[in-house]
């Protein structure tokens, strides 16, 4: 097995330019990756088409990477991601068969002398118990036991607390001496199939026999074992139904009983209880990884005849979900959840001035009771009705946990209906138009699920005739003006106001009527007649500005303003392409700090109209 410092010597050559470095790199790396892509998945085809991805994205983005010593977990998380974003429409996951094992086994001599030494009983056994692992488990399993990670790095890997990641580990491991025991293996064997199935599974004979699993490996510490045999959905309920009373209860419950790795002085749980006599209620379900303002993901529920309460939508950090339980399908759609009134999504986080702006927009429309604790990792669950009663907790790693997760039936039958951009996950964008009579011409890029945001960050590149270029990226925003040489300098993000911004968890047509009322103003909103298209109209001082959007697609496809600019009528297009890849533009991240504008003067859903200044 190649360490850290092979990797960080070779990459630190292949980013200096040698060719036969790099080369060397990419092969080390595939073997290496392979082995653990395999592990995870235990399907020989889906095994090669990630590492195949991932290793088209290593070469893609290997002279971005900022420390040649971190290249092995930053090659790791791609290949993760990709898996997720896999697993994200196929959820009806098959256990590898004997058969595929003997396939990967025989695709590596070196594994041979091992392979010879496990008779095909216990091969089956071990692929089916490994197979019926949830891949959460599977994934902590694999960086605790063969990667040799400690529970802090695994934490850092994971996106969560090094005391969830132990709890996990320890769920992970009874689960897996569940299944062995349902095949005549006591708990004693356990360490056994562990180092069984990493030497079965490793990428080479050497590396097969570093494979060890001691007991040091299996342990989580006394604390971590209680919490993760008490903290399931079950426990969390009965915890939660306890503390409610008559009214209002606000209950202090310690981080290990509910929430466990929730973070110092996040530990208090407001339960707001439903009023006597109160019937059934839809349930809501908001959680915002960054805190109020970031990306929302959102789950909503209704209660059925049988009590419980299947999840009808969810949209989370990897796609968009409906579950029909009538023809009992899941549909994986392009498009977030919208309201088919076409009410503007509330948010428990709304201040109270977008709340009454909107109230005064779409009077008749209700949302959720407001919250105040609005840091990162806010979960707040509410109930679908003219008052909404919440329950609102902090948790760091909601994404990671599986009472995030919906409850399908695991023989649900999926229906994938997303386009090729949005199963990718991103999608690059070709803009074109006009200002008055000057062109404008662009580019950019956007993350269509929030997972894809870390690698795929969006930017934006515009320039309108030979006067002025304007760009937004991670490193910030700015507008150029060649005429009195003069660039202006704004937060990241700005320009992206009014424009399709999915990775936030919100449809289009929610997006940009929200940065309407953000910035107070007014508009209106229609749909045509066969529901494709939506259209919100702003009615800025300036003039107006129609938003046109596609909400199968869920992306802004044109914009349309015309007004009045110092005295003089201007009207102007922006016409939006999504594609599979656009040449990057060097300048539409690079910012040079000259002049740096005032917070009162940002610029906000109406900054087209700047263009024509």
């Amino acid at each position: 097995m190649v360490d850290n410092a092979d990797f960080t010597d070779l990459v630190t050559r292949a980013q200096g330019g040698e060719g036969d470095s790099r080369d060397r790199l990419a092969a080390l790396a595939r073997d290496r990756l392979y082995a653990y892509v395999q592990r995870l998945t235990l399907r020989h085809e889906l095994t090669e088409d990630i590492v195949q991805e991932s290793m088209i994205e290593m070469l893609r983005f290997l002279d971005k990477l900022e420390r040649a010593d971190r290249f092995w977990p930053w090659l790791r998380r791609i290949a993760i991601n990709k898996l997720h974003h896999h697993y994200a429409h196929e959820r009806g996951r098959r256990a590898m068969s004997t058969a595929d094992m003997e396939q990967v086994l025989a695709s590596d001599k070196s594994r041979e002398g091992f392979a010879e030494l496990v008779t095909n009983e216990l091969k089956q056994i071990i692929v089916e118990t490994m197979g019926e692992l949830k891949p959460r488990y599977r994934e902590v399993l694999v960086l605790r036991c063969y990667e040799q990670m400690d529970y802090a790095s695994i934490a850092e890997e994971m996106g969560t607390t090094e005391f969830s990641t132990r709890v996990l580990f320890f769920r992970a491991k009874n689960a897996l001496a569940k299944q062995l025991a349902r095949r005549g293996l006591g708990r004693a064997s356990l360490a056994m199939v562990l180092v069984v199935f990493g030497r079965m599974t490793a990428e080479s004979q050497a590396a097969a026999a570093t494979v060890q699993v001691g007991g040091g490996t299996l342990a989580v510490g006394a604390t971590a074992a209680a919490a993760g045999a008490l903290t399931t959905k079950t426990a969390m309920v009965t915890l939660a139904a306890a503390a409610v009373v008559a009214g209002t209860a606000l209950v202090q419950s310690p981080k290990s009983a509910l929430h466990p790795g929730a973070p110092s002085g996040a530990s208090s749980v407001a339960l707001t209880g439903l009023p006597a006599g109160a019937t059934a209620a839809h349930s809501c379900w908001y959680f915002y990884p960054e805190g109020a303002g970031g990306p929302v993901m959102i789950r909503r529920a209704a209660p059925s005849g049988g009590g419980a309460e299947p999840c009808r939508y969810l949209q989370n950090d990897r796609g968009n979900y409906y579950f029909d339980t009538r023809a009992g399908v899941v549909y994986i759609n392009n498009h977030h959840d919208w309201d088919a009134d076409l009410y503007v999504r509330r948010l428990p986080t709304d201040d109270a001035d977008l709340r009454d702006f909107l109230s005064r927009v779409q009077p008749d429309a209700k949302g959720p009771t407001p919250v105040s604790d609005a840091g990162p990792g806010l979960l707040v669950i509410g109930h679908e009705r003219a008052e909404w009663p919440s329950w609102t907790t902090r948790h760091v790693n909601m994404l990671n946990e599986d009472y995030y997760r919906c409850d399908w039936p695991k023989d649900v039958r999926v229906v994938d209906r997303r386009d090729d951009l949005h199963r990718r996950g991103y999608a690059d964008f070709r803009v074109r138009g006009h200002v008055g009579s000057e062109d404008v011409f662009g580019r950019g890029q956007i993350p269509l699920v929030y997972a894809e945001r870390e690698l795929y960050q969006p930017w934006l590149w515009l320039q309108v005739g030979s006067r002025l270029v304007v760009a937004d990226g991670p490193e910030g925003a700015y507008r150029y003006e060649a005429g009195p040489r003069r660039q202006t300098v704004y937060p990241s993000g700005c320009f992206f106001a009014g424009l399709s911004r999915p990775w936030m968890g919100l449809h289009a047509i929610d997006t940009v009527r929200r940065d309407a009322a953000a910035a107070r103003v007014w508009f209106s909103t229609r749909l045509s007649e066969d529901g494709r298209l939506g259209q919100v109209e702003l009615q800025h001082e300036d003039g107006s500005i129609t938003y046109t959007i596609d909400m199968d697609s869920d992306l802004v496809t044109e914009v349309v303003f015309e007004g009045l600019v110092s005295g003089s009528p201007v009207r102007g297009r922006l016409s939006f392409e999504y594609v599979l890849s656009v040449a990057p533009v060097a300048d539409a991240i690079s910012v040079r700090p000259l002049r740096r504008v005032r917070d009162d003067a940002l610029p906000h859903v109406a900054w087209v109209f700047d263009l024509a200044r």
